[in-house]
């Protein structure tokens, strides 16, 4: 075979592996490590996500808690190889504890205040990431506070102090099937939209 045309499909081989290995290393988080301790490897750092195919090795010691999205699961395991994928979580090691819970959703904050006012208004295709009495979990660095906006004005401030945030007790609980606009204090900043919808658990906030 003449060498230019070996050369040729060397460079396509290489485009294709460079293409698949961008897809892989793209590919959407399916799950949040709430928390890792003891003999991990590697050891993740609590309330970070992991993309399909992370691959944990648990020592005797060591133990991680998983929230899978798709799933809906809240897992706790101890020991053995942990792998997760894009529809749940495998072990050869003990499962401590399995619960389902409210599947989490993903909101995701812009610059676009004007967009988003005018999603805002509309009120369609707005995602359905708020439960009534929301909780965040925070991946968005620097963010203080998230403040929740109705018709421009702040109904409250969610103060952030750690990788979860709560709605405060004291304020009433947003209302199923309204659109409210959501705002970052500190860090990037930025703006969503979202729809209230009972059943939504944990509102992952990225930016």
């Amino acid at each position: 075979m003449p060498s230019h045309r070996l050369h040729r499909f060397a460079v396509t081989f290489a485009f294709i592996g460079a293409v698949v290995a961008s897809a892989a290393a793209a590919a959407a988080p399916v799950a949040l490590i709430v928390d890792a301790r003891g003999d991990v490897d590697p050891m993740p750092v609590p309330f970070s996500e992991a993309s399909p195919g992370a691959r944990y090795r648990l020592g005797a010691s060591g133990e991680i808690i998983v929230m899978h999205y798709a799933a809906c699961a809240e897992t706790h395991l101890r020991g053995g190889d942990v792998a997760i994928d894009a529809l749940g979580v495998e072990t050869t090691g003990e499962v401590v504890s399995r619960e389902q819970v409210e599947c989490p959703a993903d909101l995701r904050f812009s610059d676009d205040a004007t967009a988003v006012a005018a999603v805002v208004m509309r009120g369609d295709g707005v995602p359905a990431a708020l439960n009534p009495r929301p909780v965040f979990a925070i991946l968005a660095k620097g963010v203080t506070a998230i403040e929740v906006r109705q018709d421009g004005k702040a109904l409250g401030r969610i103060t952030v102090d750690g990788p979860l945030a709560r709605w405060p007790k004291n304020l009433p609980a947003l209302t199923p099937g309204a659109v409210y606009e959501l705002a970052l204090i500190g860090g990037r900043g930025g703006v969503a939209a979202a729809t209230v919808a009972r059943g939504t658990g944990v509102t992952v906030v990225r930016r």
